[in-house]
């Protein structure tokens, strides 16, 4: 069995094909090309079929390049990589992130449209803010609720996200939720009081809302923390 012949291995067997003349790793492909039954290298198919890798040296290419040329290998490797592979892995986990958002309810607190990107890269000053343990609990809560507009049981190991909790640990009030924890709760006014004048009237879009500034992000994180601590651990009493 050759790429030439099984155009369905050509896709992976070139990156172990090129490697240098008297690689370890070439008796172990050779072996596994002439093996009849499934193998690994099948399973390496199934991945990169499934990433929608269709697009590769080819065999002409292959031939063309001398395996003793490392440097110019591993180029056209990089290439390949950066041309086919990592654009298929984006387009692969972008596909997935938007069906699995799209299962959300689309009636949450804020529409995900205003919650877009959720999946861009933390900016430096965040990546090292200097939160202690509580702070960076608060932010887990924080983003869990802002995506799932759900109470985040589980940050406190109360079970799970619940959109609505039967009753509220702090004034009682039957079938509440998120709303009413960072916005209606008359036990959680202590908290609300201590806000700016433009964030009491904006709740809970306001603390739910991300921001480019690290203090003012602290204190919507804060407070969303404090809310959602104050009545998930009010149910151990």
């Amino acid at each position: 069995m050759t790429p030439a012949r099984d155009p369905e291995h050509q896709f992976f067997v070139m990156r172990l094909l090129l490697l240098p003349p008297g690689h370890p790793m070439e008796s172990v492909t050779s072996g596994a090309l002439r093996a009849t039954g499934r193998n690994w290298l099948n399973d390496a198919e199934v991945i990169m079929l499934g990433l929608g890798i269709t697009d590769d040296f080819g065999v002409d290419g292959w031939r063309r390049l001398d395996r003793s040329q490392q440097k110019l290998c591993k180029a056209a490797l990089k290439a390949w990589k950066h041309r086919v592979v990592l654009p298929a892995i984006w387009r692969t986990e972008s596909e997935w992130f938007y069906e699995q958002l799209a299962k959300l309810n689309n009636d949450g607190l804020i529409p995900y449209i205003d919650l877009l990107p959720l999946r861009r890269p933390w900016s430096l000053a965040v990546r090292w803010a200097p939160w202690g343990s509580t702070m960076w609990r608060f932010y887990r809560a924080w983003c869990i609720s802002r995506v799932t507009g759900s109470v985040p049981m589980m940050v406190w190991g109360r079970g799970e996200a619940a959109v609505k909790l039967e009753s509220c640990s702090l004034c009682g009030l039957r079938e509440v939720g998120l709303w009413h924890i960072l916005v209606e709760c008359r036990e959680l006014l202590s908290h609300r009081v201590d806000l700016p004048h433009g964030a009491r009237a904006g709740l809970p879009a306001w603390a739910l809302e991300s921001c480019e500034s690290v203090p003012e992000l602290e204190l919507r994180v804060r407070y969303t923390g404090l809310c959602l601590c104050a009545v998930i651990c009010g149910y151990r009493r």
